[in-house]
């Protein structure tokens, strides 16, 4: 079940009584909106409450009409995230640390993912 940016809650509710959309284990304990957003706000996200930081840009202007308007946001350390995402289990057997040459069958270089590209063997292999 994937929740989008602005599904109401009333769309919620529908897909857990209709069953749209959910996973087979998860069907019992996903009856209403009100339980999902519960079980989500039990989830751990490893940073904490306190990681989370209130910002206001006063220097740039959205557009002609919100030209005096402050842009207020939250946000976290960019460098804490990461960190919190490389120790995920989940992501475990798909995170590269090494880099790594690909070849097709006529014997041509490959290139896919950052690992498998010429800088990171550069640093990495050559240094």
């Amino acid at each position: 079940m994937v929740i989008v940016d602005k599904f109401t809650a009333t769309s919620i509710d529908k897909m857990s009584k209709n069953n749209v959309g959910v996973k087979d284990e998860l069907k019992a304990s996903l009856k209403s909106n009100y339980c999902l957003r519960k079980m989500l706000d039990q989830m751990e996200d490893g940073l904490g409450a306190d990681s989370w930081r209130r910002s206001q840009l006063d220097d740039i202007v959205w557009n002609s009409q919100h030209a005096k308007e402050p842009i207020k946001f939250w946000h976290r350390n960019i460098i804490e995230c990461a960190k919190w995402l490389l120790r995920q289990p989940a992501y475990k057997e798909h995170l590269s640390y090494a880099p790594k040459q690909y070849y097709n069958d006529e014997g041509g270089r490959v290139y896919g993912e950052m690992h498998s590209g010429d800088w990171w063997w550069e640093r990495q292999v050559t240094s």
